[in-house]
């Protein structure tokens, strides 16, 4: 009787949805079948009773309404026994709101307890209904009022809307409505009080205080000071509407800008004077406001937020007499959100109730407890002292802080500091003398035959005055040359100073400058090669000192005693390494044998080597990487085999090389295994795969299995060149992988770390920040370069007289104590390892005199775009800035793509606006006809690009990097041409000639002039080479 005065007194409950001529209409029916189901579970046992409800409730909760026949609402009761009783009650949201159902629910009670009297409940109709209401709304809506609220929301919703970058745990989908649930938090007593009590000093309300701290531990989990949060407004400030039911909600998109690090109490103030706008505003439907600012729909932000607040009062128990009335929680989970969270803040007597309902394809429920947490101790430290800034104002609770502190400090070692590279490999080479030490083609040296050749170049570079804690420079190829060069460089106590044999000559001529070297050590070979205009006057030096029987002679008794007497100490250099600048400049990284040492005995201890062991050396030396390659092996005893410069572009023939030469310990970047994974060549004798240099994703750690044994383990390592090349490593296990990218693992030995907002507050498990890395590793700085060593390395304050260096990388931690790369905080990028500032490059092209301006970005496809916009009436071409850039850039940095713009997109702020440029595969490309091979070297040189490139059609007249090619692809072809046509083809060949037809005259000129000087050295004699 109850159910049923309720459905004739209310329009509501008597409503269906037709379509009519296509339009849904809201039809009223005069009668409707009472949705009144009793369903009987006396006789079942006890112990299935629940689960019984518990399936009938879920099958209700999903089955669909039929809103063209209704009823749009079911009201269920499960008699468990004669004085037990569960009642449901299940509307659809088209028809009612939380305040509505407040009030029918009251309704009901009423007539229940009139029926219990034995009295007729009084159900007079209202005078107004809901589609009253409705009708006078669209009338409404078109005049002056609506319109003028329109344009409150296009203005207060205009420009861009940010996307809120939320730290998710499972990787986002396009998808408007996902799985969800809930998990709840009550604030202390004493917090909620003083929230009443903060809100009433600021002439505000509890909602709005709860709001701004919503507002900030967004901000603190995204980095971003631009937020919208949505919340349901009740819609009901005319009296007449208070005690009507139907759905009056609308939803309101609540912006606050918290830039400038204000203090709570000011962002409060903002916050209300936005809230108090809102409200004023509040009339126009949310779908007009969604049309009228033009938001895309589709994309899985859906709308200008992805985070809900409602706030709302305790709904108050119920209660009949004879009756004992209390809520029941079933566990059921059939929620479905439109949201990533929405945070629900029910205000009771004495505290806040919070409950968090999360979107499960985006959260973990681990994460949705440590959010609530989060906002609970925010929640806290606001109410002790609002004064406080943004960026003071803690979030992380006390058991959270000491996990993090403790994955931050290295678990193994420590390792001791106070020993030195060489001396590590001249213990070895005691231990075992005959054993291979360098095998470079068909050369083979022992470690005694290393240890003299280097102990020779040592007594020589003393000899040319080079004293303890000098650099000296470094040329050579892959060769045993280049490890008697650095062992030299080393015992001599000196530091090394890498030049890439086909670095540009300006390149060369800055790194001598600003290394101040008096000594190269190079080669016969490379010395006639190198630019004698970046030379200057340094002193050059070969590194292979061999006598004629291919050894070299035994040193006279105290030669070395100098050298070796000499006072060198561990905080010494063992290296000094340029890599890439924003400035245009590059910037020189010194690290010590106290930073080296530790990390050659961590490698040692979790990858044991010995004599039998063979490693591949395959990183360029002026990779820091490339110390543990060389290091790990020439201290353990292993072989270092050398890997030619032209096979490594190769990733067959690098496969090919692997089982060859049956190396077992293999270090690659991503990239560089991804090729030779790609070969399906199986590499049985590996037993060890390191990976670093840039970000392993998981499907690459499945492909590697696939041409790996199964007793081989794959590693992950991480590590600027500020850090000595590694500071985090992690094994990876044999379990499938879930994740997109694969973990950086955990602190190597003696390093440490921190992961921080742009403030220095520790970030919470999960959330992104930039990491820090301190220990013994951290390099003294930047050579010549104060400033920016100030910027990059700042003091520990947990460690008075140690340095943290800035990575500008952006990590997080995972719930398992390892550590996620996310990429980089600036536009610094890592192609196949090695590190690129884009800013470089973008800094050389705009020093071209006829260029205006560059933007350079890479693209999916790992290709280095330039955007760049040319000088009115300058009449420059892509082949014009290709031979500007040739000398200044080395070939990794040469830009794949030029897109000629007439000017550079731009951001209202003033910034480049990268998302508004073109897409490459959009770019307008002129109509060319295709210009088949003629010649027979255009024919080979064809055959080659085809086999590289994988290209369908062949255009001599086609720029190689415009059709697919890259750095690694450039160093395949003049490989395959090399081997082909048995010539000494430079690899700048391709860049200075990047054409088919330019390349084939450009090598059979080459051909000329080497059978010519061959023919010339045939007919003269052969004649020695003195060392200099």
């Amino acid at each position: 009787m109850a159910v049923e005065t309720l459905v004739d007194r209310h329009e509501v409950f008597r409503t269906t949805i037709a379509a009519v001529y296509g339009v849904p209409q809201q039809v009223v029916q005069a009668k409707i079948d009472l949705p009144l189901t009793v369903i009987d579970l006396r006789d079942e046992p006890a112990e299935k009773q629940e689960q019984l409800v518990s399936d009938q409730l879920l099958a209700s909760a999903q089955q669909p309404f039929d809103l063209e026949w209704g009823p749009l609402f079911r009201v269920e009761l499960y008699q468990l026994d004669e004085d037990w009783h569960i009642l449901l009650v299940n509307l659809h949201h088209i028809i009612t709101d939380v305040h509505s159902f407040e009030l029918a629910m009251s309704e009901l009670m009423g007539f229940y307890t009139t029926a219990a009297d034995g009295k007729q409940p009084a159900g007079e109709r209202p005078a107004v209904h809901y589609a009253d209401f409705a009708a006078w709304q669209r009338r409404t809506l078109g005049g002056a009022a609506i319109d003028q609220q329109l344009e409150y929301w296009r203005d207060r919703l205009r420009g861009p809307l940010p996307v809120l970058d939320l730290p998710t745990d499972l990787p986002a989908r396009d998808t408007t409505a996902s799985r969800g649930a809930s998990v709840a938090i009550e604030l202390p007593r004493a917090v909620s009080r003083r929230i009443r009590e903060l809100s009433k000093e600021n002439n505000t309300t509890p909602f709005v205080t709860v709001l701004t701290l919503l507002n900030v531990l967004l901000h603190r989990y995204s980095g971003q000071t631009d937020i919208v949060v949505g919340i349901p407004s009740a819609n009901r400030d005319l009296p007449e509407l208070e005690s009507m039911l139907g759905i009056f909600l609308n939803t309101l998109a609540l912006r606050s800008d918290l830039s400038g690090d204000p203090t709570l109490t000011g962002l409060l103030g903002d916050v209300k004077a936005g809230t108090r706008g809102a409200f004023a505003n509040q009339d126009v439907p949310y779908e007009r406001v969604i049309n009228a600012i033009s938001v895309d729909r589709s994309s899985r932000q859906g709308g200008p937020f992805r985070v809900m607040l409602a706030f709302q009062h305790e709904i108050p128990a119920m209660g009949l007499p004879g009756l004992t009335m209390t809520d029941v929680d079933l566990g059921l989970d059939v929620k479905s959100i439109k949201f990533d969270l929405v945070f629900s803040v029910i205000e009771t007597e004495f505290t806040y109730r919070v409950v968090l309902e999360y979107n499960t394809d985006l959260f973990v429920e681990d994460k949705a407890w440590r959010i609530l947490d989060h906002l609970s101790v925010l929640a806290a430290d606001v109410v002790a002292d609002p004064t406080k800034r943004l960026s003071e104002l803690v979030i992380l609770p006390d058991a959270e802080r000491r996990q993090i502190e403790k994955w931050s400090t290295a678990s193994c070692g420590p390792y001791p500091t106070d020993l030195f590279l060489h001396r590590l490999f001249e213990e070895q080479a005691l231990r075992t003398p005959d054993a291979d030490a360098v095998e470079s083609g068909d050369a083979r040296v022992s470690y005694r035959e290393l240890d003299r050749r280097a102990d020779r170049l040592a007594v020589e570079l003393a000899a040319r005055g080079v004293g303890t804690d000098e650099l000296v420079g470094l040329c050579s190829e892959p060769s045993v040359d280049l490890m008697v060069g650095i062992l030299g460089i080393l015992k001599a106590g000196a530091a090394y100073v890498p030049i890439d044999p086909i670095a540009p000559a300006d390149r060369m001529a800055y790194v001598i400058a600003d290394s101040g070297m008096k000594v190269l050590v190079t080669t016969p070979e490379l010395h006639a090669q190198l630019p004698a205009g970046a030379l200057g006057g340094v002193d050059v030096v070969s590194a292979n000192p061999v006598s004629g029987a291919g050894h070299a002679d035994p040193l006279p008794a105290g030669a070395t005693d100098g050298i070796r007497r000499s006072a060198i100490h561990p905080s010494q250099l063992v290296y000094l390494m340029y890599t890439s600048g924003t400035t245009g400049n590059l910037k020189g990284v010194g690290l010590p044998h106290t930073a080296i040492t530790p990390w050659i005995q961590w490698a040692q201890d979790v990858r044991p080597l010995g004599p039998g062991t063979r490693v591949v050396h395959n990183l360029s030396y002026h990779f820091d990487w490339s110390a543990e390659q060389m290091f790990h092996a020439l201290t353990s005893g292993a072989c270092l085999v050398m890997l030619p410069r032209e096979v490594r572009a190769d990733p067959r023939a690098t496969a090919e090389f692997i089982n060859q030469r049956s190396i077992n310990l293999l270090y690659l970047t991503p990239t560089q295994m991804r090729g030779v994974a790609d070969t399906d060549i199986s590499m049985p004798t590996l037993r060890h795969v390191s990976m670093g240099g840039e970000n392993l994703d998981a499907d690459l750690v499945v492909r590697t299995r696939k041409v790996i044994s199964s007793g081989c383990e794959i590693w992950n390592e991480y590590g600027p060149t500020e850090t000595a090349g590694v500071a985090l490593a992690g094994r990876m296990g044999d379990e499938p992988v879930e994740r997109s990218s694969m973990p950086l693992g955990e602190l190597i030995a003696n390093a440490s770390c921190a992961v921080v907002d742009r403030w220095g507050n520790a970030q919470p498990i999960g959330v992104p920040g930039e990491l820090l890395i301190g220990g013994d590793g951290v390099a003294r700085g930047y050579r010549n370069r104060p400033g920016l060593t100030a910027g990059r390395f700042a003091p520990d304050p947990l460690k008075p007289g140690r340095r943290l260096y800035r990575t500008g990388d952006l990590v997080r931690w995972l719930p398992g104590g390892e550590m996620e790369f996310l990429g980089r905080i600036d536009s610094q990028v890592k192609i196949r390892g090695e590190r690129v500032e884009l800013e470089e490059i973008e800094s050389v092209l705009r020093g071209h005199p006829d260029l205006t301006n560059a933007v350079v970005v890479l693209d999916s496809g790992q290709r280095l775009v330039a955007y760049v916009v040319a000088a009115p009436d300058s009449g420059i071409d892509t082949a014009a800035v290709r031979a500007y850039l040739s000398p200044k850039l080395p070939i990794v940095m040469q830009p794949a793509l030029f897109m000629w713009l007439d000017a550079i997109p731009l951001s209202a702020t003033g910034k480049v606006d990268r998302p508004r440029l073109p897409k490459p595969a959009a770019a307008p490309v002129a109509a060319v006809d295709v210009v088949p091979p003629s010649t027979e070297m255009e024919h080979t040189v064809a055959a080659t690009w085809v086999g590289v490139l994988k290209l369908d059609v062949v255009n001599v007249q086609a720029n190689f990097f415009e059709i697919g090619g890259d750095s690694l692809s450039l160093l395949a072809v003049v490989h395959r041409l090399r081997e082909q046509l048995g010539l000494d083809i430079p690899v700048r060949s391709v860049v200075d000639t990047p054409t088919i037809a330019a390349l084939a005259e450009q090598i059979e000129l080459l051909r000329w002039t080497q059978e010519s000087k061959k023919a010339a050295a045939d007919t003269s004699g052969e004649r020695e080479w003195g060392e200099l």
